[in-house]
Order: structure tokens, then sequence, then C-alpha cells
């Protein structure tokens, strides 16, 4: 392995929202805005519980954590979140975040 690249457990917390592209064939416009609000509240609390963030591409969230218990508490508390987030909006219109967890050795590379 080349000198610059090191090995280390990581917990890799995924999530993205369920029905996303139904939502943006929709409503294009309300969906993007709808999720950038959530995303305003959500990605903080990846730091909060000792993680970062690697990628946000669309509505989706991958980060890293280098404890599992802390990302399953970050998963827990993004879903209590967005379940209060989602109390007032319209059934069809709610984003719910589907989550996995995955703990494994990772090549980390600045």
């Amino acid at each position: 392995m080349p000198e610059s690249h090191s090995r280390r457990l990581a917990a890799i917390l995924a999530a993205d929202i369920a029905g996303y592209s139904a939502l943006m064939g929709a409503d294009e416009a309300r969906t993007v805005g709808d999720l950038k609000g959530h995303q305003a509240v959500v990605l903080p609390m990846v730091s909060e519980f000792g993680g970062r963030i690697i990628d946000t591409a669309g509505d989706g969230l991958l980060a890293e954590f280098s404890s599992v218990v802390n990302a399953a508490e970050c998963a827990a508390a993004i879903q209590r979140v967005m379940s209060e987030r989602n109390e007032d909006i319209e059934p069809e219109r709610r984003m719910r975040f589907r989550m996995g967890i995955n703990l494994g050795d990772v090549i980390y590379d600045e």
C-alpha cells in the first residue's frame, strides 16, 4: 500500500430520502427547498456526535464516525428530529431518511 494511505476502523453512516425522485417529480422547487431546510438542521448533528461528513450528493448523506455507538446515536437523533419536522407536513410530502451503518476497515487518504 502506498505510504500516503493508511487503514483504520470506521463506522460509516449512509442515508438518503425515501421516495425523493417521486417528490421531485411532483414539485421540484418545493422539494429542493424542503431538503435544504432539513439539511440545515440535520448536517450539523453529525459533528455533534463526533462524526464528519464525507459527501452530501443530492438527497444523500455519507458520514464517518470513529465510534459505531456515536453513529447509531446520531442516526436515532436524526430520525427523531425528522419525525418532529414532518409532523405538520402532509403525509405525501414528508421526507423520511433511510439509514444504514457499516463498521469496517477503511483506507484513509488525505
